[in-house]
């Protein structure tokens, strides 16, 4: 951000405001140089009734705060947006020149902001317009390229596989999906069953022990194996012994495919004295087993993979990629040429704003000298007292109208005899100071 101020004092005694300004040049080099002073020319204005200006006053004291924002915003958003593509940002231009050197060399755009026959709060409105539709613009580029980002980071999330928890079409391919056998009829089901890689040959030993054999405990208790007489007379793992095959390894964890028993059957019985028939039930073994593997660090769950589909988290980060890297383009490139028209605005309405300024306190006819000044860094306040010296130098008359203004003499109060408004103006450059 770089600090302009502008100001306008009276031509006087036939003096233009070429002379004005070069008497006020010529007063604040006297001792040292602590600004650079640039000549500006603003149209004849219709500055209409007193009561109109006022009222203009008010509202482009609220305005450009909103329009120096949408500014800023825009800069930001290009940079930001460049930052996060990767690229090298150039600086920003205004009607393809350096924003020092547009302001430099300010002109009034006649073409875009035609003043003949428009009151001032036309123009006025018209900046407004083009703010406020710049912002709803620039609010949808936004939101479109925040569901870009966000669809991106899905899919890169999914890169970090998670045996337990990611899709099998997050790690799986179609081959190995088609290559794998999978059992789920009447008795038999194949889980996936996930595991660190360090535990791998516990796993493998005792999955499926049957009766006194070593094995996990909680396993073991599982299915029953005794005859139709005394079913939980034999009991041990519901998991088909040998029915471990492995699926994936991948960053130090394993994937198993397993064959368990999906439990059995207790039949129906007649109660002989009542006459009542108990239907008969089934004993799950799916879920029970399910909770031993936690308990053994692993996790088992179903295999449900579309193989119809070719749909790899590589080729979904590539097309994510490539949608978030045109969506940046677009931003950057509406940016880029926006930043121009809305920093052009601002110096125009401020050009209002001083116009309208100097009208309310030196009155009709209008003929003002009007010129930005660019103090030096480090000597604002070197830059303001000499400003004011040389001013008040050459137009005594203003410190007279001010100090019967205000009864009293001018002070430190900040009351000054002529028109100076300070703002902020973007370089085009990202800088923040």
């Amino acid at each position: 951000m770089e600090t302009v101020w502008l100001c306008t004092i009276p031509n006087v005694d036939g003096s233009s405001s070429g002379q004005s300004l070069g008497s006020i040049k010529r007063a604040t080099s006297r001792d040292s140089k602590t600004c650079e002073f640039y000549s500006i020319d603003i149209p004849p204005l219709h500055h209409g009734t007193l009561d109109s200006l006022i009222a203009l006053s008010d509202e482009l004291n609220k305005l450009g705060p909103a329009v120096e924002n949408m500014m800023k915003k825009v800069e930001r958003q290009y940079f930001d947006i460049q930052e996060a593509a990767r690229k090298k940002a150039q600086p920003l231009k205004v009607q393809e020149k350096s924003v020092e050197a547009y302001l430099h060399n300010w002109e009034w755009d006649y073409a875009r902001y035609q003043h003949q026959g428009k009151k001032l709060a036309n123009l006025v409105s018209q900046i407004s317009s083009q703010s406020s539709t710049a912002d709803e613009e620039l609010k949808k580029l936004l939101a479109s390229h925040a569901e870009r980002t966000t669809a991106l980071a899905a899919w890169q999330r999914k890169k970090v596989v998670n045996l337990g928890t990611s899709d099998f079409e997050d790690f799986l391919t179609l081959e190995q999906g088609r290559a794998l056998e999978v059992l789920d009829n009447d008795h038999l089901l194949t889980l996936m069953v996930s595991m660190p890689k360090h535990t791998e040959d516990d796993f493998l030993k005792n999955y499926c022990s049957k009766g006194d054999s070593a094995g996990w405990s909680n396993m073991l208790d599982i299915a029953s194996y005794g005859d139709n007489g005394n079913r939980d007379a034999v009991k041990g793992s519901p998991i088909v012994p040998g029915s471990a095959k492995l699926v994936v390894e991948i960053e130090g964890q394993c994937l198993y495919a397993v064959t368990i028993l999906k439990g059995h059957s207790l039949s129906g019985h007649l109660d002989e004295a009542t006459s009542v028939f108990t239907p008969g039930a089934t004993v799950d073994y799916i879920e029970p087993c399910k909770r031993a593997f936690r308990d053994h660090r692993c996790t088992a769950r179903h295999f449900t993979m579309d193989l119809s589909k070719d749909v790899s988290v590589d080729s979904q980060i590539d097309k994510c990629q490539a949608e978030w890297n045109a969506s940046a383009s677009t931003v950057a490139r509406w940016s880029a040429a926006h930043f121009g028209d809305i920093l052009s605005a601002y110096i125009h309405l401020k050009v209002i704003s001083a116009y309208v300024e100097s009208v309310l306190r030196y009155g009709v006819p209008v003929d003002i000298c009007t010129f930005f000044v660019v103090p030096f860094a480090g000597l604002l306040s070197e830059c303001q007292a000499s400003l004011s010296s040389a001013i008040i130098e050459e137009r005594p008359h203003l410190v007279d109208e001010v100090c019967d203004d205000l009864d009293e003499e001018v002070d430190d109060s900040g009351h000054l005899p002529f028109v100076l408004q300070t703002f902020s103006i973007c370089t085009g450059t990202g800088e923040t100071h």
